[in-house]
């Protein structure tokens, strides 16, 4: 499991995985990330070859209708509002169950 600060370091982070010839199994993306926002994230995701089929979880404190609906035309492959209780937060298990299954990859 890799972690990124910022949305540059989450750029770097993918760059790299290609040298390396490794890709996530799964992508968890905060759309409100500094220096480059997650949306610019995934669509580069989707935009290159490499990594276009790595299934993407938005997870975000947003849920204005204009970023849902953006989020959803970029291609990401669930959206999931933070919670704000911690105890909610095993609905992401529940998110990420259910996408790692559709995609073949549990």
């Amino acid at each position: 499991m890799q972690f990124a600060r910022d949305g540059e370091a989450a750029l770097s982070l993918l760059k790299g995985l290609h040298e390396s010839g490794e890709y996530p199994s799964l992508i968890l993306l905060d759309l409100n990330l500094p220096k480059i926002s997650g949306s610019e994230i995934l669509h580069y995701i989707r935009s290159n070859s490499r990594y276009c089929r790595i299934p993407v979880v938005i997870v975000t404190s947003s849920d204005a209708p204009r970023d849902v609906a953006a989020i959803a035309e970029a291609g990401a492959s669930a959206y999931f509002l933070k919670p704000t209780r911690l105890e909610n937060y095993g609905t992401l298990r529940e998110v990420i169950r259910d996408v790692l299954r559709s995609a073949g990859r549990l």
